[in-house]
């Protein structure tokens, strides 16, 4: 499907992509304020920039497991999306996103995998990576299992699952990527394994269910976030080193 092919047609109320197509042009649907619903068939491998930009009444998508690389927002102002479905839980989280905005979860909010919702995850034993932005904003996830074989955590890969509480990351896992986890509000522990050599800036930042009874959000000892109201903090001795903005607008701080 060319760029552009479909711009703007705001009376588009559905439409069926045959299997023969491989990629979706830039900007291919933007503006189909009358898209509901779009199924992108198995055979697509490429979703270009803004290729749903502003589809504003579109509320379900379905991602094909052939899908590796999806432009920049893609899914921009897509505001009522409601579910996103996928059949391969591998695939899904090798597609290389480009912003958080080539995501639906970003409004999605809710992965359904083979129409099923997706609360408790465990990671395909054969992915070794998790892209970036995979599960960005994904609320509707309450735990999340990472295997021996993931070694890599990518970039907001969880950022904004604000119901997340459970999170087990075994042994093997050795970079965790910035923002990885942030504002995952609701999370409550957190054990990073021994083979972690690499944790990302802000990579915990706003996990405010972490914070210890001074107020303290530590991880890895890395001090992510002040929740406290003290105008005078010690920092505690597991700090080893204090991350970006985990002071910022303490105000009321004098020591």
């Amino acid at each position: 499907v060319g760029d552009n092919a479909f711009g703007g047609c705001s009376g588009l109320t559905s439409v069926t992509i045959p299997s023969s197509v491989t990629s979706i042009g830039d900007s291919a649907f933007s503006y189909c304020n009358g898209l509901t619903a779009v199924t992108i068939p198995t055979g697509v491998t490429n979703i270009g920039e803004s290729a749903f930009y502003d589809c504003r009444g579109l509320m379900s998508v379905a991602i094909p497991p052939t899908l590796t690389c999806v432009g920049t927002n893609a899914f921009y102002g897509c505001s009522v999306l409601v579910s996103v479905k996928i059949s391969d839980l591998s695939a899904w989280c090798r597609i290389t996103f480009a912003d958080i905005l080539s995501n639906p979860l970003y409004y999605g909010h809710t992965l359904y995998l083979n129409d099923r919702e997706l609360t408790d995850l465990t990671i395909p034993e054969d992915v070794s990576a998790i892209g970036n932005y995979a599960f960005y904003n994904c609320s509707g996830l309450s735990s999340v299992t990472i295997p021996p074989g993931v070694v890599s955590i990518g970039d907001y890969a969880f950022s904004g699952c604000s119901g997340l509480k459970s999170l087990i990351i075994s042994d093997g896992v050795a970079r965790i990527g910035d923002s990885a986890f942030s504002y995952c509000s609701s999370l409550r522990t957190v054990r990073l394994p021994s083979s972690v050599t690499r944790i990302g800036i802000s990579a915990f930042m706003s996990c405010n269910g972490l914070a210890d009874s001074d107020g303290f959000v530590v991880v890895g000892g890395v001090l992510y976030d002040y929740i406290g109201e003290s105008t005078s903090v010690t920092i505690p001795e597991s700090v080893t080193s204090i991350g970006d903005f985990a002071f910022a607008v303490c105000s009321d701080l004098t020591s």
